[in-house]
């Protein structure tokens, strides 16, 4: 009996154990996508639209600013005036909370600047959608299958 016990003992230890490192992993799975997609790939892309804009509108003086259902652009000497809060800032990337969770690429001379500003708002919620379901999902069956081949080791 004593034996069994100890078996038990160490097969439901190693059954959380399991559990906790699959968990683990999951977890910074989802945190590195998440880091990828925010900031690799929109920072790309943002820099990407950024240098089309300056080569295109060399050759087109009277090019739309880009303006897309995520993004939204000013230009110091173009369309709608620039919003406060980004007039002061440094060319680059920034975080900025108008819209609520956006990323601001600002780039140009000191007199005529790009401001593209992306709302990652959305990207995050379709992470979260089409990253932690799935995800969420699979740690259902790897738990279930797990448990059950606890139950018929018992």
């Amino acid at each position: 009996m004593k034996v069994e016990q100890g078996l038990s003992t160490r097969l439901y230890r190693e059954f959380v154990l399991q559990a906790i490192y699959i968990t683990l992993a999951v977890v910074l799975g989802v945190f590195a996508v998440s880091f990828v997609v925010e900031d690799v790939l929109i920072k790309q892309a943002l820099k990407g639209e950024a240098e089309f804009y300056w080569k295109t509108v060399t050759k087109r003086p009277d090019l739309a600013l880009p303006e897309t259902r995520n993004m939204i652009s000013y230009r110091d000497t173009q369309g709608a005036p620039v919003p406060e809060h980004l007039q002061n800032l440094e060319p680059g990337f920034h975080q900025v909370s108008q819209p609520a969770k956006a990323l601001a690429y600002i780039t140009g001379s000191s007199n005529d600047r790009l401001y593209l500003v992306f709302d990652s708002g959305g990207v995050n919620y379709l992470v979260t959608w089409f990253g932690l379901v799935p995800l969420a999902l699979v740690l259902v069956v790897i738990y279930l299958s797990l448990y059950q081949a606890y139950r018929v080791s018992r």
